[in-house]
């Protein structure tokens, strides 16, 4: 068949303004250097449309003026007629993506250079320089179980640095196999990842933002680990990291796998390498009346999990008791501590949204027998409200408990993990004008077959103290 092909010439200095990413993926979309269909094409641009902010037509044209794609327009047996249409890539694509991959492995290069410097300076102290051995090191406990000996945190710290070293190691060794003659070697896309469990890969011709992140995270626990025997905070790694306004900050979106990732390589949690916390400071809503046993000592204290302390009188001074009967705010750094806590309400009401727990305060309701207490999720179920909801499980196995949420899709999640919590709690929802509470099992198979009672906030309906009697049986 007869075809016509439609491109124009390159626009180097235009074609050079789209985003990279967007220039790689455009690469990738063509890798085979084969053409693809007219709805491929266009489903193609529809998705960077979205990511870009641009219209799907305008964008495909926009590569086509820049000479970076070319359109043929096959014909049928008489010639007039079209037979189908197809895209391709052109060699300024090409050459527009070797450009772009020679920055890159410039830019690697820098970047690996100066890591390689620091980790350099890096010394990890000898286990006298914590204390003799055997005896505990002055290192945070994290709960999981005796401090750290000083041997036990050396090797911990080496271990960190020999897996930085062998990472280090692999990607200079590639550079040696993907670069030729000063300019990456686009037939060779070999890469190094970070951990079977944790993916990240470093290669030549990519930014690598993810594996960077890791790498510079592990070297700056050597240095603040390092140099900080009385502990450290965790908005302290990424202020060495980056030593900028804002830095501090640097590792927080990755925070778990970074996290996770140190444990995988050393076998015991950066808590007893000496982080003292996690950076975050954020308040448990609680309403009613409690009496809270915190862990007196600050080495007893309890990092994302449950105390494994004696069992012993508080009046020994061990402990500390605080007894609380109307709203509070308690911080995660409390909660930490806590080893039990013990009320005497006679039903438990675990809300979603601060604004029907505000609300019970206000109207008193909260007091009317048999007293509730309730425990404001504030629209995210953190570690801090895991861990005072799984005490007052313990110690309030057989109080009624109800659970209130959003009916969407992140509120039905919170009503999954609180029913885990609470397997024989009952779970309150809007029903049209009303308010209605069913057990679990009865509320999925209501919500399955009731599409229209999901995507309801919490809020649009919190009735008011004649509404609670009747949902939460006061009669």
């Amino acid at each position: 068949m007869a075809g016509i092909l439609e491109f124009r010439d390159a626009s180097f200095q235009e074609a050079k303004s789209l985003p990279r990413d967007f220039l790689q993926a455009l690469s990738d979309f063509f890798s085979a250097g084969n053409a693809v269909t007219e709805q491929g094409w266009y489903d193609f641009c529809k998705k960077w449309s979205a990511k870009l902010s641009r219209d799907p037509d305008l964008l495909s044209g926009l590569v086509m003026d820049c000479g970076l794609v070319g359109r043929f327009i096959r014909l049928k047996s008489d010639e007039k007629s079209i037979h189908s249409i197809s895209y391709g890539p052109m060699e300024p694509l090409d050459t527009i993506i070797r450009e772009a991959a020679f920055k890159l492995a410039g830019e690697n290069r820098k970047w690996l250079d100066s890591i390689i410097n620091a980790f350099k300076d890096i010394e990890v102290k000898t286990p006298e320089s914590y204390g003799p051995s055997g005896e505990s090191a002055p290192t945070q406990k994290s709960g999981a179980g005796p401090a750290l000996t000083g041997d036990a945190k050396v090797e911990a710290l080496q271990a960190i640095k020999r897996f930085l070293e062998n990472k280090l190691t692999e990607i200079a060794e590639l550079h040696e196999s993907v670069v030729e003659n000063g300019e990456p070697a686009q037939k060779d896309f070999r890469s190094v990842r970070l951990t079977e469990s944790l993916p990240w890969t470093f290669r030549w011709d990519r930014t690598n933002d993810k594996f960077r992140l890791a790498v510079e995270f592990l070297l700056s626990v050597l240095k603040v680990a390092g140099r900080s025997p009385e502990g450290f905070e965790w908005k302290e790694l990424g202020a060495q990291a980056q030593q900028a306004i804002g830095g501090s900050k640097m590792f927080d979106r990755d925070r778990e796998k970074l996290l996770d990732l140190i444990q995988e390589i050393c076998g015991m949690p950066l808590e007893d390498l000496g982080l003292t916390s996690r950076g975050s400071l954020y308040p448990v809503y609680i309403l009613g009346k409690i009496e809270l046993t915190f862990c007196a000592e600050s080495q007893n204290r309890c990092i994302g999990q449950e105390c494994d302390l004696p069992q012993e009188n508080p009046s020994n001074g061990q402990f500390r008791t605080l007894s609380l009967d109307s709203l509070h705010a308690i911080t995660n750094f409390e909660v930490e501590e806590l080893k039990s806590l013990s009320t005497p309400a006679g039903r438990i009401i675990l809300t979603e949204n601060r604004a029907l727990l505000i609300k019970m305060y206000k109207t008193g309701w909260f007091k009317k027998s048999p007293e509730s207490f309730v425990v404001g999720i504030d629209g995210r179920l953190r570690l801090s409200h895991h861990r005072i909801l799984k005490l007052l499980q313990r110690a309030a196995p057989h109080i009624p408990c109800y659970i209130w949420t959003d009916s969407d899709s992140p509120g039905i999640s919170f009503v999954e993990e609180l029913h885990h919590l609470f397997p024989g709690a009952r779970v309150v929802f809007i029903e049209g004008h009303n308010l209605s509470c069913l057990d679990y099992e009865k509320f999925t198979e209501k919500i399955k077959a009731r599409p229209d009672l999901l995507n309801r906030e919490q809020e649009s309906l919190l009735g008011g103290p004649n509404d609670w009697d009747r949902v939460f049986q006061i009669y």
